[in-house]
């Protein structure tokens, strides 16, 4: 087993520079890079810990994430087995994490809009992943060959939206019309979508697959943002929406069940938050 410490000569760290160094456990980055390719630790099976040199213009690990992150775009560029995605993270980047096996378990935050293709490409470890509904685009393989998933929860409204296949399009080989999720095993692989959206699921190529298994998913109750709870957050979206009309939060914003959100929505999800 291995530490590496780049030497402050360095300025590119180029694709997949360290594919399959599986002696390789933790690495440090120094002050000095200032371009990071695609893939760099792709099967490197081993590696737990990631550093940024705090002074590094370019790059960071921020909340010792264990990861690579382009500091002007908030993009994950490369992440471990022991990463943690920070909720300041906006994109999570071409091949950050492929083939990263020892993976078993990650948190996506609410912040990251886009995964990039290949992100977590044969990532076999997960078992389970959770899409927040802030995700906007889905790249091409960007689950490819995760052949562990049996649970998939997409809190997505708009799935027909957000898969691409631009990598291979000019080719539709019937092989990868699976798009971003080809090689999961989709007849044991349960799909969660949202409540009011497995039509949509059913009706979009990409998603449709997991028809076998798609079960819609009932909205807790407080939950206006789909995080999974009811918080002082669903309290926060509420107001935006009926204030600023501002809809980029809003899944289940009717509480009372009066067929509109107004402010006794607001009332009802305090009166859940405090038990009332």
């Amino acid at each position: 087993m291995s530490t590496i410490t780049l030497p402050n000569s360095i300025i590119s760290i180029g694709n997949d520079a360290f594919w399959a160094c599986h002696s390789l456990t933790s690495i440090d980055i120094p002050s000095s890079v200032t371009s990071v390719g695609t893939g760099v630790f792709s099967h490197c099976n081993n590696l737990t810990e990631i550093t940024v040199d705090s002074d590094n213009q370019n790059y960071d690990s921020r909340n010792n994430s264990n990861t690579i992150i382009e500091t002007a775009t908030n993009t994950l560029i490369a992440g471990c087995e022991n990463s943690i995605i920070p909720n300041s993270v906006t994109k999570i980047g071409d091949c950050a994490f492929g083939g990263c096996s020892s993976l078993t378990s990650v948190s996506i935050p609410n912040s990251v809009t886009t995964i990039g293709g290949g992100a977590f490409w044969y990532c076999t470890g997960l078992t389970e992943i959770t899409i927040p509904n802030s995700v906007t685009s889905i790249g091409f393989g960007a689950f490819g060959g995760c052949s562990g998933l049996t649970s998939f929860k997409s809190r997505i409204l708009s799935p027909d939206k957000v898969v691409s296949k631009s990598f291979f399009e000019p080719y539709e080989p019937s092989w990868i019309i699976n798009g971003a999720f080809y090689g999961v095993d989709k007849n044991n692989c349960t799909l969660y979508v949202p409540q009011g959206t497995k039509d949509i699921y059913q009706a979009t190529p990409e998603w449709s697959y997991f028809f076998v298994n798609i079960v819609k998913v009932p909205f807790a109750p407080g939950d206006v943002n789909y995080d999974d709870e009811c918080t002082g957050s669903d309290v926060t979206a509420l107001y935006n929406f009926i204030l600023y009309n501002d809809s980029s939060a809003i899944v289940n914003g009717d509480q009372n069940g009066d067929g509109e959100v107004t402010g006794s929505d607001v009332t009802a999800v305090y009166n859940i938050i405090l038990g009332l």
